[in-house]
């Protein structure tokens, strides 16, 4: 093995540190500032993450490209109708953006702007890293080099699709604990957490009543209670939250 397969492989391995996937970061600026420093391993200038996460309607972005790209995509786009994150959405293998005009079926006019686009501010060798999690959760992991050369790393593209699971499972980690920074005067109380159990379950607030021996307009306020703690909108999203946040057992124990 010569020196320079050998460093790659090094930085492989650097490149999943034991500390991203293993522990909390704390925040997404210390996210993004670990993702920038890991790209520039295999030279790669630029990075962006983006995740959305269904259950609690939040989505997050994190990017190190130009501001001004960045503006001048969204004007044209939005923020869903750019042909990269329209074509991860459906995949589940990583893909280079130049490949997006051979992949589009109905508008390759769009993809072809796009790498216009790039071109002109000086953006080459994108690649991009679906990433699909549980709950429908979606997000991409973007790389890209300021200076256009050959992209022929197998090694590479095995090494970011495992590092875009981890981002994403990052960005969730903190999010998850910066919502309960905000939501610990707001905890939910066991007979709450009883009683949206049993609505996970399923179960009606009358049905919940009977099984735990309260009225059920108890149960009724305690729902409420947990609609307002959460910030839902109703009690469905609330459970969904509550089990995201892991403030509830899996509703088929009460089944």
């Amino acid at each position: 093995m010569d020196s320079q397969s050998n460093t790659q492989n090094q930085n492989s391995r650097a490149l999943h540190t034991y500390s991203f996937i293993q522990t909390d970061i704390g925040n997404l600026e210390s996210i993004k500032r670990l993702c920038n420093e890991q790209i520039k391993k295999f030279n790669f200038d630029y990075f962006s993450y983006v995740g959305y996460y269904p259950i609690s309607e939040e989505t997050h972005e994190l990017s190190t490209f130009p501001d001004e790209w960045s503006q001048e995509n969204k004007l044209l786009y939005g923020f869903w109708d750019n042909p990269i994150t329209k074509f991860s959405q459906n995949r589940n293998t990583p893909f280079l953006w130049k490949d997006s005009i051979a992949m589009s079926n109905n508008n390759k006019a769009n993809s072809a702007d796009f790498l216009a686009l790039a071109q002109k501010y000086s953006i080459h060798d994108g690649v991009c890293f679906p990433v699909h999690g549980a709950g429908a959760e979606w997000g991409m992991l973007n790389i890209a080099r300021r200076i256009n050369h050959k992209f022929d790393s197998h090694d590479c593209v095995e090494a970011f699709q495992l590092y875009a699971l981890s981002v994403h499972e990052a960005v969730k980690r903190a999010m998850n604990n910066d919502n309960n920074e905000h939501t610990k005067q707001k905890k939910l109380s066991p007979r709450e957490c009883e009683c949206l159990n049993w609505i996970a379950a399923g179960k009606t607030a009358w049905e919940t009543a009977k099984i735990i021996g309260i009225t059920e307009s108890t149960v009724s306020f305690h729902v409420r209670n947990t609609i307002v703690k959460l910030n839902a909108k109703n009690r469905a999203q609330a459970v969904a939250v509550a089990m995201a946040r892991s403030l509830i057992n899996n509703p088929h124990r009460y089944s």
